[in-house]
């Protein structure tokens, strides 16, 4: 009889429907696990989750660094970094200004990089003599450039406004169409 019973870790695959557990708390906590803490965690240090070198927090505290490294998260941490700042209700449009001002550290980036590549064009390619560009049409191409930039900025900050609301980290408040109201207050460390 003793040969043909067998203890549940030695099965194999028992991983898959048998829970070792010390006690009711801990099976508590493996079937219904707190999803509000490891969402916050995972917007307050995404280097954690995503395992990326990029979004790593900066040590100095330099304040352009940091803007810079700020720059290299993902769009819904920098926005809940924000989030997070504000008040009991929250300003859509002071909210947008906030997330604009953290992406600047990422103009920054991308000029590093466009300078690098234009270096690399310019090993390569030879410019004629005497082509001229008109001033005003390269005015026109930079206004074009700007309203592309910001239209695609309001995009990115909506998507994560949308996000935060899927997620239930905003009330919309019936009082002020422009405010949206704060669902997380505490924070845990």
């Amino acid at each position: 009889m003793r040969n043909r019973l067998y203890r549940f870790e030695c099965v194999p695959l028992s991983e898959a429907w048998y829970v070792k557990a010390d006690g009711a708390d801990s099976i508590k906590e493996l079937l219904n696990p707190s999803i509000r803490s490891s969402l916050i965690s995972a917007l307050l240090a995404p280097h954690a989750y995503l395992q990326c070198a990029c979004c790593k927090p900066a040590s100095s505290t330099s304040m352009s660094q940091a803007s810079a490294s700020m720059a290299s998260y993902p769009d819904m941490s920098i926005a809940f970094s924000r989030y997070l700042n504000s008040g009991k209700s929250v300003n859509v449009y002071d909210w947008y200004e906030t997330f604009s001002v953290g992406l600047e550290g990422e103009k920054e980036l991308v000029a590093v990089r466009g300078q690098a590549n234009g270096r690399a064009a310019a090993k390569g390619g030879k410019k004629k003599k005497g082509a001229k560009v008109d001033e005003e049409e390269e005015e026109e191409d930079d206004d074009d450039d700007d309203d592309e930039a910001t239209k695609k900025l309001e995009a990115r900050f909506l998507r994560c406004f949308h996000e935060f609301d899927y997620l239930g980290l905003l009330r919309h408040s019936g009082r002020k169409v422009d405010h949206v109201m704060r669902t997380v207050y505490e924070i845990p460390d």
